[in-house]
């Protein structure tokens, strides 16, 4: 198969984008601060050194692919470098190995590949989701290795046995995705021309292919049951994917309302793309092509996002995961195909003006969020050292979730925060230990009296509070008033956060 090389204008649009994130003054987040955490525990616990106060510490799990990156970054750059950093890093794998895979099939890639751009800085990228993002890219590298194998040799199954071990380390269903995308290729490789597939894999005899392709679905699906999909869990509000899929929300990022001439904007670039695709290959080929293999998985995904729906699924994101993966490989698939030349440049120069205009407000809106992110690493400047730290939150918006990673990374003791999903080890009252990380002291602090009246151990050295107290008349704030008053001074303030410190 022949080799193409890229478009100059492909080239640009990556580095100066790239670029434009690393002058971000401001990289925010759902779950980077959370994965910041974890780096920096799991660092420590290598290292045999375990936060602990009065027998509570953080049970450090085990690490990702991604964390051999984040791990020298935390150690090496400021925490808000390396957050943008490890995003960036992010974004180079999907760029990269969108690139790469187009280029294995020897096609010109067009103008119309551009579309990744705006897809890779998605709602997986808002969510925090590095690890996921990071092995997509790693799916899409060692799918366009596997598709450069003109011939197969058992040398070559050793090293795709490889691929799917690098794969599920960096995500758990990240084996199930390269072998979901290799094995598409192959079954629209045999229906094409199943002679040459039949010659490709007449190294192996036939019924020990039999027993590998027995083996591979048995490993997927064993791989997809241990995700435990059908476990009743406390899970966001369900959505409508169908309805979410037409409104691109796996492009959507901060805001529904002021993010609508975006989303339009993306939506018709697809489908002026789609509409260009069809044409050139009716106007040249119509018959199927190997690339087309990118096209039916990316429509097996959006059926996934549809049809496999419950609690557990609703609070994996999965139906935003899926829909966000169909779009990578429609991208990836339009750049692939003939178009009208003229038409094509008017494409790409459209996507290439929106995702600019688009990265510039992501910029600003980010941007806004700073002051109350450098606040919580102020803030631990302020707690006794290797302390007991209770964080409240008061905060409503749904970005703040993790901030207090933050101030748990430089903190000496503990944090006491279950919404960063720390499993915390040494225990001793009850209600914590059964509800693991599901318990979120910053919301349910009304157990806060009763722990200090009865001298439960751990003791409380600070309370934390984030946000905008509630209403004077509101239950709560009157119950945690009254026991930061009885039992608490108020030592710092700053107009966002609050340190209250036992008397």
């Amino acid at each position: 198969m022949s080799r193409s090389k890229p478009h100059w204008l492909i080239i640009s649009a990556i580095l100066a984008t790239i670029a434009g994130v690393l002058c971000f003054r401001h990289f925010i987040s759902l779950d980077g601060p959370m994965h910041l955490l974890h780096a920096s525990q799991t660092w420590e616990a290598w290292l045999g050194v375990v936060r602990s106060v009065e027998g509570v510490y953080p049970e450090v799990g085990k690490p990702h692919l991604g964390d051999l990156l984040l791990i020298p970054l935390v150690r090496v750059l400021p925490v808000f470098l390396a957050h943008k950093v490890f995003a960036v890093f992010s974004l180079l794998m999907v760029y990269t190995g969108a690139l790469y895979l187009s280029l294995a099939y020897g096609s010109r890639v067009g103008p119309g590949w551009l579309l990744i751009l705006p897809v890779a800085f998605g709602f997986p990228l808002l969510l925090g989701l590095f690890h996921f993002v990071i092995t997509c890219g790693s799916v899409l590298w060692c799918s366009a290795w596997w598709i450069r194998r003109n011939e197969l040799r058992w040398r070559d199954l050793l090293l795709f046995g490889t691929c799917i071990a690098i794969c599920q380390f960096g995500h758990r269903m990240g084996g199930v995705l390269l072998v979901g995308v290799v094995g598409m290729q192959e079954l629209t490789g045999f229906l094409i021309k199943p002679s040459v597939s039949a010659q490709r894999w007449s190294f192996m005899p036939k019924w020990i292919r039999w027993i590998t392709v027995a083996a591979v679905v048995i490993g997927s699906t064993l791989m997809i049951h241990g995700t435990d999909l059908k476990t009743e869990v406390l899970s966001p509000d369900a959505h409508d994917p169908m309805l979410e899929f037409v409104r691109m929300r796996s492009l959507l990022l901060l805001d529904s309302v002021a993010e609508i001439p975006f989303l339009i904007g993306s939506g018709l670039l697809f489908l002026f793309g789609i509409v260009l695709a069809l044409w050139g290959r009716w106007r040249s080929v119509r018959s199927i092509q190997p690339s087309d293999a990118l096209l039916l998985l990316a429509m097996v995904f959006v059926f996934v996002s549809i049809g496999v729906r419950t609690p557990k699924t609703e609070l994996l994101y999965l139906a935003e995961r899926t829909q966000w993966l169909a779009l990578v490989l429609l991208a990836i698939w339009l750049g692939l195909q003939p178009m009208p030349r003229r038409m094509a440049w008017v494409l790409g120069i459209g996507i290439v003006g929106l995702h600019a205009t688009r990265t510039l407000y992501i910029e600003r809106r980010m941007a806004v969020c700073e002051q109350h992110d450098r606040s919580m690493l102020d803030v631990a400047r302020h707690f006794s050292p290797n302390s007991f730290v209770v964080p409240v939150g008061f905060d409503e918006d749904w970005l703040s979730r993790h901030r207090t990673a933050y101030a748990a990374i430089v903190h000496s003791g503990i944090v006491f925060s279950s919404r960063d999903h720390v499993l915390w080890g040494g225990l001793s009252y009850p209600y914590w230990a059964q509800s693991g990380f599901q318990f979120h002291a910053e919301n349910d602090w009304n157990w806060m009296t009763e722990h200090i009246q009865r001298g439960r151990s751990p003791h409380i050295g600070q309370v934390l509070v984030m946000g905008t107290w509630p209403e004077e008349n509101d239950a709560s704030r009157v119950n945690l008033s009254s026991t930061l008053h009885g039992y608490f001074t108020r030592t710092f303030h700053d107009g966002y956060v609050e340190v209250w410190t036992a008397k």
